[in-house]
């Protein structure tokens, strides 16, 4: 890495204003020079034998700033491998190979390459209740460094969505699949805009117009080359078959095949190169990127004539980079009138500097916590359908147990009801929060990749955003429920009724989040929550006795949150409280003997309040130790 400098040493100044150039200064971007060496890639592919495949075979380039590098190959071709590799997002599993070398104005990669590179996905992972403003405005506060002010970060923001052309929708919503909201390209925009607000020094882009019709796709090329221009900013990317207008946009092409370099430079460049190769001209009114794809791709009903013509190019980049001992590719030294020149030559040695956060955890979890709050408060439909089921559910239970007796007939209801209400409690809960959660981890992964925050104030801000609206619904189901039921009257046991429900409620939220952050899909997290659940229910002290199971799997219903809160509430409702065994019997049993019969007194009730909470936070920081794991940014620098 280089070390900072003045906003007034930088390329492009002079096509800023004021404010933004004293805003850029703050920011301390570099521009950056890419270089990477003789890059290889192999893989152990599956099977009975083991079987290497390369992805990659001596791979060499440079990107320099101002430049927008497009990355050409048909599917299979190593372009998002390259492009990841580059970015340093490659993942090497045991028995992969990755060699080479990649230099950043001359030095290794370290820490700070999070801060210094920006990476576009393929896919675009947004809120879609954020309008386009706030998604940027968000990434804005999250990434930008806490010297600049809060009416700068606003005015980058502003640059940013002029620079996107986004003017126009800026106070629109992202919208998905079910709810209308921008289009395809404009949302694409708002996924380079998330990156921009820093103006990084490089820029990657995974196949950024998939998706997008042909006008839109060369809008979109047309914003990233006046980026680059304009901010000087290096932005490399990976593209299938554009239109022929769009070629024009590309300050270079590399053409690649099964995994090695065809050809780089420019597109004129290309069509010259294969004319000396093979003696081949595109036609005049083909599209070039087309015919020179149809040259790359080998086909399965002429094999040995695609595959001798591909291996004829390989071969040919190959001898031509050697010819010229590397002279365009690999030590290229630019000298211009804007910065000095940079010799990429230079091993370098890797820099231990660690990684600075803009913001400190507080900060991060009160900006989470607001986010989180305009998402749930804007989700309506999902409140007003929670509130229904909450209020349908409670008055169906209110009068199937209504106005319990206090015969055989009534305990055996207060028993039915006590058991059915943790388990809807559980069910509703983690079931709800399951495939929300699997949208959150999904960006959760994407954002601290770019070192935006911490995952503890982002699981933290999570977790005390679920709350308010579930303990208010659970105020909603509990209250009608205690009194139209019948159960216990003095007033404190209702407390207590509402103390015990609030546990689990907590306990619940906690399971769920733990789930969904352990399971590495969401299909399999619908799994394992509803498959935990039935356990707990089996073990729950309702359909087997707790004295009478097995000691072998008696130690499963002490993890079992039902147990715990059956216990206590069956507590709660039959202690000090008497019961006749028939209508007209005068005979009474105290409520401690039913607890007695039934195995419901093996822990007392504050007990198994505190095994509730207890397990609320096991549940808690399993799943913060999950999703720290399965979101940590896998970073391989070569």
């Amino acid at each position: 890495m280089v070390d900072n400098s003045t906003v007034g040493e930088r390329v492009g100044i002079s096509q800023i204003n004021g404010q933004a150039a004293r805003i850029l200064g703050k920011i301390r971007r570099e521009p950056v020079t890419l270089e990477w060496k003789k890059i290889d890639f192999t893989i152990k592919t599956k099977g009975s034998e083991a079987k290497k495949r390369k992805l990659l075979n001596g791979i060499s380039g440079i990107a320099r700033p101002g430049e927008l590098l497009a990355i050409m190959g048909s599917s299979g071709a190593g372009k998002t491998t390259l492009l990841n590799t580059l970015a340093g997002r490659i993942k090497v599993k045991k028995g992969d190979e990755l060699t080479g070398s990649v230099l950043v104005n001359g030095k290794q990669r370290d820490a700070r390459w999070r801060r210094t590179a920006g990476y576009v996905e393929q896919f675009d992972l947004m809120y879609s209740l954020l309008t386009v403003q706030e998604t940027i405005q968000f990434a804005a506060d999250f990434k930008l460094p806490r010297e600049v002010t809060p009416g700068e970060k606003r005015a980058i923001v502003d640059r940013v969505i002029e620079l996107l052309g986004l003017t126009g929708v800026r106070h629109s919503r992202i919208g998905e699949e079910t709810k209308r909201g921008i289009s395809g390209g404009e949302k694409k925009r708002v996924a380079i805009g998330i990156e921009l607000v820093t103006f990084p020094g490089l820029l990657f882009l995974d196949e950024p117009t998939t998706g997008l019709d042909s006008t839109t796709a060369q809008s979109l090329i047309e914003t990233l080359q006046g980026i680059a221009k304009k901010t000087d900013m290096t932005i490399i990317l990976t593209i299938h078959q554009p239109r022929a207008s769009i070629l024009s946009f590309f300050t270079r092409i590399m053409f690649m095949s099964q995994g090695q370099l065809i050809f780089n430079g420019t597109m004129t460049g290309c069509l010259q190169h294969l004319k000396k190769v093979l003696g081949v001209e595109c036609p005049e009114h083909e599209n070039p990127a087309d015919f020179v794809m149809d040259l790359l791709t080998v086909k399965s009903n002429d094999n040995e004539i695609s595959g001798y013509r591909v291996k004829t190019l390989q071969t040919s980049w190959r001898e031509l980079e050697e010819s010229t001992n590397n002279e365009q590719v690999n030590n290229f030294t630019r000298v211009s009138n804007d910065h000095v020149a940079i010799q990429m030559n230079s091993s370098g040695g890797r820099e231990k500097a660690p990684l600075t956060w803009p913001n400190n955890r507080a900060e991060e979890f009160g900006l989470l916590l607001k986010r989180n709050f305009i998402l749930i408060f804007r989700n309506r439909l999902d409140i007003f359908a929670t509130f229904g089921q909450t209020v349908f559910i409670s008055l169906l239970l209110s009068f199937v147990f209504f106005q319990l007796n206090d015969d055989f007939g009534g305990v055996q209801g207060r028993l039915g009801l006590l058991f059915f209400i943790p388990i809807n409690i559980l069910f509703t809960t983690v079931n709800v929060l399951l495939p929300v959660f699997a949208l959150d981890r999904a960006i959760l992964l994407r954002e601290s990749s770019g070192a935006m925050y911490r995952v503890f104030p982002s699981y933290a801000a999570k977790f005390i955003s679920l709350l308010p609206l579930s303990m208010l619904f659970l105020m909603i189901f509990a209250t009608p429920l205690y009194f139209i039921t019948g159960l216990t009257m003095p007033f404190d046991r209702f407390l207590v009724f509402i103390l015990i429900l609030s546990a689990l409620r907590y306990s619940a939220i906690g399971l769920g989040l733990c789930v969904a952050s352990i399971s590495p899909t969401v299909q399999i997290s619908e799994i394992i929550g509803p498959l935990v659940i039935v356990i707990f229910l089996i073990f729950g002290g309702n359909l087997a006795n707790s004295n009478t199971i097995t000691w072998i799997l008696r130690w499963i219903q002490y993890i079992s949150v039902i147990f715990y809160s059956y216990q206590a509430l069956a507590q709660n409702e039959f202690n000090g409280n008497y019961y006749g065994v028939q209508n007209d019997s005068k005979t009474v049993i105290p409520g401690e003997d039913y607890l007695n019969l039934y195995g419901l007194n093996n822990v007392n009730q504050w007990g198994c309040l505190g095994a509730i909470l207890g397990l609320g936070t096991a549940f808690l920081l399993l799943g913060y130790m999950g999703l720290r794991f399965s979101t940590r940014p896998k970073l391989t620098f070569i």
